[in-house]
């Protein structure tokens, strides 16, 4: 017995060596753990082994079997084969090597680690060493260092020549667009892809509408770390539906270029809901990461009876990250040309926008020039500093409406303005300078077209006092000086001081305040009809008491509210001399105490009441607001228009129902005090039944108020849930004759909006005749709108 121990231990410590080392013919095992059976026939290894191949293999697993009858190890637990030679880490929890035909297969999960970063998540694969091949028929995901994933039912990897091939993909980017082949090949190498069979579909927010499903499909896909191009491909956004969509693009090659961040097209067609509109021989546009790119954008034929036939075809210019510009040429049909640039920069804390045209014709030419600069100070301790720098000016006065010149920045036809201001302010102090030049483009005498305000200043500060537990005091100095019809002259400079006190509830329920104002007023004209060709200065203050009391009744399906209120004015001023002011007072300024601009003299009050229904949800249903304003004498200084001349002005009036879903109705009234002549009418109604909606607007001025009178309506029926007529009108009661009236049929959905629209205006100036025009309109969502020539007479 004792014999038989001797001659096991020394097999074992010949056998192990003193660091449990064993070799075999094909592989050299390292662990803890090693036990050989079947006279060495086999070799098993537990808690953790490392193996080492001949032809640079390693694997680490946390138990082997190793079989030296067929060279086959299997290995369990922890496996992790290296293949240092093609640079190859496969990971499993169990692996057998059948190093006699060289052949690694895996039992379940596995992983595989390529270089260049590239990951295989898969199962059960195949290793065939001597062919060179990695495959699974399990499903696969491959993993590149972006996060791009491919997903396949099965593949193949060609580990000489890195190539992977798939069935069946679905690939998704790391911008979540959504990619299935066919069938395809990836070489790893220099990343290019070949498929079949292509779908892509991209992000639902690429465009920026959620609503859509945009997408492209093609017959073969080619793609590499610059270009892809897809054959036969087609295109659109289009909602996802059982039809064919509203609009699809499709080209014979579709070529995206990732340098340049282009989308070109071969014989592209146009089509809606699959009928060829448009051919396109070679056309391209910005990609979708692209927000800005230099190209031209969609010409246009502009149809005009005052100015003539034209072509416009405008060209982008990204010159840099925050610089552009559009340049328009517009060629006309009789010769004349206009060039029309606007350009646009925008910094950290500065911005500019210039609009510039140059119309040459027959007998001269016709210009117009828009410039807006706004800079951002940040001046320490203020909250806000900017200056804001306008220019407009035009060589013709009906140039801006006879050639429908359109800008970026919103400006009138009419009225030419030309400013420099400059604001800052903080918690309690605002100021304001600005410099003012107006063009009245609609007056014919040229002496009377213009206006310059130099200066027009404000400065607002709020004072600490002891009184800041009761109220606030506030300080004003404003002024100006308006020169204008050539020989005319205003100078006004204005203190003001006024307190203004906190809310007071007395035990009754009523809550009252007041105000207390002090102004100063220095007035020096020349030839104005309002102010005095000498400086005058003069003095008011005025004592301004409010009272109301809110009444307020809950019901289980009502909340009713009635607050009758007062406001009482007190000076021992006369009024100052504003009678040609063109102020307006309704209930939304009745009660305020600066309702006319200036302090009202002498003594008034004002009476009103609201009245408000609400659902317990707080949907307004009917609100009535009522005031009128009482003096002891009439006062001729004050604006005839306000009616705050008479000793009592004239019953101001504003009522809004919303009785149900279906009618909405506003009615804003001035009576006169006699009770008898409405001097004021604003009636805004809306009826909406199902599909039917029609809006009303009537206004009638009467007696002082003026003698404006329009009739407005605007009507709109959908046949269905895409598409609708317009109606639009207006007439002028006045003159009892149409301004303008227009009608459209629309289609619109989530990918294509058309129109058919005709419109008449009866508006004429000079130059610029009244217009019957017709035009069709198709806006391609989101790549472009398409205009047809406009048909007028």
């Amino acid at each position: 017995m004792k014999n038989n121990f001797i001659k096991i231990l020394l097999i074992l410590i010949l056998s192990f060596n003193i660091s449990h080392h064993v070799e075999s013919e094909e592989f050299i095992f390292e662990s803890d753990t090693i036990e050989i059976k079947d006279n060495g026939n086999i070799v098993e290894a537990r808690n953790g082994v490392e193996i080492k191949g001949i032809n640079n293999i390693k694997i680490n697993a946390k138990n082997s079997f190793y079989n030296n009858l067929n060279s086959e190890l299997l290995l369990k637990d922890k496996v992790v084969f290296y293949d240092n030679e093609k640079n190859i880490k496969i990971i499993s929890d169990e692996v057998l090597y059948k190093k006699k035909i060289e052949r690694i297969i895996s039992n379940g999960k596995t992983q595989i680690q390529l270089a260049d970063d590239y990951k295989i998540i898969t199962g059960n694969i195949e290793y065939l060493k001597k062919e060179n091949i990695i495959q699974s028929s399990s499903k696969t995901i491959l993993l590149d260092k972006f996060n791009n994933q491919v997903n396949v039912s099965d593949f193949k990897y060609l580990t000489d020549k890195k190539l992977f091939y798939g069935n069946s993909i679905n690939m998704i980017d790391r911008d979540k667009n959504n990619y299935s082949f066919e069938n395809s090949m990836i070489n790893l190498n220099d990343h290019t892809l070949l498929a079949k069979d292509v779908e892509i579909n991209f992000a639902k927010n690429i465009f920026g509408n959620l609503d859509n499903d945009p997408r492209l499909k093609g017959t073969s896909l080619s793609a590499n770390n610059n270009t892809t191009i897809i054959k036969n491909g087609v295109f659109t956004t289009c909602k996802k539906n059982d039809n064919c969509p509203p609009w699809s693009l499709q080209s014979s090659e579709i070529k995206h270029d990732k340098l340049k961040k282009t989308l070109n097209y071969k014989d592209a067609w146009l089509k809606i809901y699959d009928k060829p509109i448009f051919y396109f021989p070679k056309f391209f546009h910005p990609d979708p990461s692209v927000k800005r790119q230099s190209g031209f954008l969609m010409p246009g034929i502009i149809n005009s009876s005052t100015s003539g036939n034209s072509i416009k075809i405008p060209y982008f210019a990204a010159t840099s990250k925050n610089k552009d510009f559009t340049i328009t040429p517009r060629l006309y049909f009789n010769g004349d040309l206009m060039v029309q640039n606007e350009f646009r920069q925008v910094e950290k804390n500065y911005k500019n926008i210039i609009d510039f045209s140059l119309k040459n014709m027959n007998g001269g030419s016709k210009s117009h020039l828009f410039a807006n600069s706004e800079i951002a100070f940040d001046l320490d301790n203020y909250e806000y500093s900017n200056l804001e720098v306008n220019i407009e000016t035009t060589s013709h006065d009906t140039y801006l409406k006879t050639e429908n010149i359109k800008t970026q920045k919103q400006f009138s036809n009419n009225i030419m303005s030309s400013y420099l201001n400059f604001d800052m302010s903080k918690e309690d102090l605002d100021v304001k300078i600005e410099f003012k030049a107006y063009e009245d483009l609609s007056k014919s005498n040229t002496s009377d077209k213009f206006e310059y305000i130099y200066p027009n200043f404000s400065i607002n500060k709020n004072l600490t006092t002891s009184l800041d537990s009761i109220g606030s005091l506030n300080y004003q100095v404003s002024g100006s000086q308006r020169k204008y019809e050539t020989n005319k002259t205003e100078k006004l400079l204005i203190n003001d001081f006024i307190f203004s006190s906190k809310p007071i509830f007395s035990k009754f329920g009523f809550k009252n305040n007041y105000d207390l104002s002090f102004k100063n007023t220095n007035k020096d004209g020349k030839n104005s009809s309002t102010y005095k060709d000498d400086l005058s200065s003069s003095f008011y203050s005025l004592l301004n008491l409010n009272s109301s009391f809110p009444l307020i009744k809950k019901t289980a399906d009502y909340e009713k509210e009635f607050i009758p209120k007062l406001s009482l004015f007190l000076s021992p001023n006369k009024s100052e001399n504003i009678r040609g002011m063109d102020r307006k007072i309704d209930n939304i300024n009745v009660f305020q105490k600066n309702r006319l601009g200036s302090l009202e003299g002498g003594q008034s009050l004002t009476l009103g009441t609201e009245y408000k229904i609400n659902e317990t949800n707080g949907s307004n249903i009917l609100q009535v607001n009522l005031a009128q304003i009482y003096r002891n004498n009439n006062d001729n200084n004050l604006p005839t228009k306000s009616t705050m001349n008479n000793k009592v002005s004239d019953l101001f009036g504003d009522i809004k129902l919303n009785t149900n879903k279906y009618l909405d109705f506003g009615y804003n009234f001035s009576l006169d005090n006699d009770f008898k002549t409405l001097n004021y009418n604003m009636i805004e109604s809306t009826l909406s039944i199902n599909n039917f909606i029609t809006t009303f607007e009537f206004l009638e001025e009467n007696n002082a108020l003026g003698s404006t009178s329009y009739l407005l309506n605007e009507t709109s029926l959908a046949l269905n849930s895409n598409s609708k007529i317009l109606f639009r009108e207006r007439k002028n009661k006045e003159t009892d004759l149409k301004e303008f009236y227009n009608i459209m049929y629309q289609y619109e959905n989530d990918c294509l909006v058309a129109s058919l629209e005709y419109n008449k205006d009866y508006y004429s100036d000079r130059d610029l005749k009244p217009t019957k025009e017709l035009f069709f309109s198709l806006t391609i969502v989101p790549l472009s709108t398409f205009n047809t020539p406009t048909l007028s007479k």
